[in-house]
């Protein structure tokens, strides 16, 4: 009974972090015409096209040091 308990009280430990901390990908609307495409329309040499980009980014700044 005891070890039940354990494992139930490890499984929550990993996995409720995982689900709090876990990022949802949402892609934006790709046409058809776009997935299609065998060249990209302005750079024909280029090997690959960026379809959907999103990013979000934040810094933290701590100016406290130790010991000074």
């Amino acid at each position: 009974m005891m070890n039940f308990f354990k494992f139930k009280l490890l499984f929550l430990l990993l996995i409720v972090p995982s689900l709090i901390f876990s990022q949802k990908y949402e892609l934006g609307k790709v046409t058809v015409e776009e997935l299609m495409q065998s060249a990209h329309p302005i750079d024909s040499s280029a090997p690959a096209a960026i379809l959907f980009k999103k990013g979000d980014t934040k810094f933290t700044l701590n100016n406290k040091v130790d010991g000074i």
